[in-house]
């Protein structure tokens, strides 16, 4: 309940930035646009569900929007400073849970995206420059 309510405040409050949704096995993308990402990180993936207890991490680019949850929470907020990230470089921060039961040590695996689609269209235009140069 408590998370739920999170995330709805973030989305209202971001605006236009979406909340990208963290699937168990998969790297997360951050696009390479923006300075600012949410992260949604389901409370399955980091393998705590039905404790209470807090959050923290060991990178100062990633920090969880609340560092305590409760037994109703079904999935964890992080806000990640993508501006402190490169292209095409993974990064693994380390998400550090503290419960009644013990501490778990669970990694992320983030990737800033390069700009593909911006890149292969810059390589067109050069092409057909050369071409035109050419002819």
């Amino acid at each position: 309940m408590i998370q739920k309510s999170l995330l709805d405040s973030a989305e209202k409050k971001k605006g236009k930035m979406r909340i990208i949704k963290a699937q168990m096995g998969k790297s997360i993308k951050l696009p390479w646009f923006q300075k600012e990402s949410w992260v949604s990180i389901p409370v399955t993936a980091l393998g705590c569900s039905g404790t209470i207890g807090t959050l923290s991490t060991d990178a100062l680019w990633i920090q969880p929007k609340s560092r305590t949850f409760g037994t109703d929470a079904s999935s964890f907020l992080f806000r990640v400073n993508n501006e402190e990230l490169k292209l095409g470089k993974e990064y693994h921060p380390r998400i550090i849970i503290k419960t009644d039961a013990g501490v778990l040590r669970q990694q992320l695996i983030l990737k800033k995206a390069w700009p593909w689609l911006l890149l292969e269209a810059a390589a067109l235009v050069v092409a057909i420059g050369c071409m035109v140069m050419i002819w």
